[in-house]
């Protein structure tokens, strides 16, 4: 009876079997409008007499209709809460957003559809997101391959800006680092602008410098720009050469004489983590990265980092023979003072035992 598109009318009112496919709903629909007949009574409730075909009151009950797509955006503050999807019967398109319904129309694909919708918009990869203005923040997006469903989401993209947005576009490093999502984060964290951004991608093939993550090596590049006044690239740079010149330097380093100054005489260090029974650390702020600087540069360093460690006892590192020296403090070795170390751009320290001074490199 279905197929066939039989419907009776019963005191006045037409009532029929739900057909059994999207043809015969329509066939149906088509016969009770040359009859006069808007709507039908199926299996108890009232059905009307749609473009395509008969229908129940609220569209999402068809049992022909097709979610195709679809997007989540925010609301009230809240990402991710509200449901955008694109719906079809036939070939005919809805859009449904919680909690509404709205009718597109006749369309021959889902490009047409979203075409005819004011909050959604067909993606790069062919699929459906929430609507972007055509601005610059989304074509640089686009540019990242990133679909933007959540106005919230797009904002936090608006947030960084798109001018890093762009230069993280550019960087093959960055982006052979990691997803786009964590290279942001990454750029977040450290609060790298542009130009730094486009330092590290710059730097290519020597980034990453040995063993360092690429965020410590960044992290602690920017701290020794900050400190020394210097663009971040050239600290950047200077950090990835001390690395490549380890080799040239190790044999310095473990030729150092380390002394601590006690009651007005140099002493080995050893002697004091003997008395004091712990290892202990000699660190420095001249330097940076064995770039020299002058005296004046050197000691206006050294007495911020005195004031950062504390207390320390005055100490020094010195070749064998004298020619030259490092003004240094001496304290109790632990990961705090490793980070001051690197913060100061400091290539390695001497960490002081009882019984030996160890070369602990920094960089690479």
């Amino acid at each position: 009876m279905a197929e066939e598109a039989i419907f009776d009318v019963v005191d006045g009112a037409a009532v029929a079997e739900r057909p059994d496919s999207l043809q015969g709903m329509k066939t149906l629909g088509e016969a009770l409008e040359r009859a006069g007949f808007f709507g039908v009574e199926i299996d108890g409730e009232e059905w009307s007499c749609r473009p395509w075909g008969v229908s129940p009151f609220w569209v999402l009950d068809h049992p022909f209709i097709d979610e195709v797509d679809s997007a989540w955006s925010g609301g009230g503050g809240t990402p991710l809460d509200r449901l955008h999807a694109i719906h079809r019967i036939g070939d005919f398109w809805f859009e449904f957003i919680e909690p509404d319904i709205t009718e597109l129309g006749q369309h021959p694909d889902l490009a047409s559809a979203v075409a005819a919708s004011e909050s959604l918009e067909i993606s790069p990869s062919g699929g459906v997101r929430i609507s972007r203005p055509g601005d610059e923040l989304s074509e640089v997006l686009d540019e990242l391959g990133v679909e933007v469903d959540d106005p919230d989401e797009y904002q936090w993209f608006a947030d960084i800006g798109t001018d890093v947005l762009g230069a993280v576009a550019e960087s093959e490093v960055l982006l052979d680092w990691g997803d786009v999502f964590a290279v942001l984060e990454f750029v977040r964290e450290v609060d790298l602008g542009a130009d730094e951004i486009r330092a590290i991608a710059a730097l290519g093939d020597r980034l990453p410098i040995g063993d360092e993550s690429l965020r410590d090596s960044t992290r602690w590049a920017k701290l020794d720009a900050e400190r020394r006044k210097i663009d971040f690239g050239r600290a950047l740079g200077a950090r990835a050469a001390a690395s490549e010149r380890w080799a040239e330097w190790e044999h310095v380093y473990g030729e150092t004489v380390v002394e601590v100054r006690r009651s007005g005489r140099w002493e080995p260090a050893v002697r004091e983590a003997a008395r004091r029974n712990i290892a202990l650390a000699v660190v420095t702020a001249w330097n940076p990265m064995s770039e020299q600087l002058s005296d004046d540069e050197n000691r206006e360093r050294n007495l911020v980092l005195k004031r950062e460690l504390g207390r320390p006892k005055t100490a020094r590192g010195r070749s064998p023979d004298g020619e030259w020296e490092e003004e240094s403090f001496l304290v109790p070795y632990d990961e705090r003072v490793v980070e001051l170390a690197h913060q100061w751009g400091q290539a390695a320290i001497f960490r002081v035992t009882s019984e030996a001074v160890e070369v602990v490199r920094l960089v690479g």
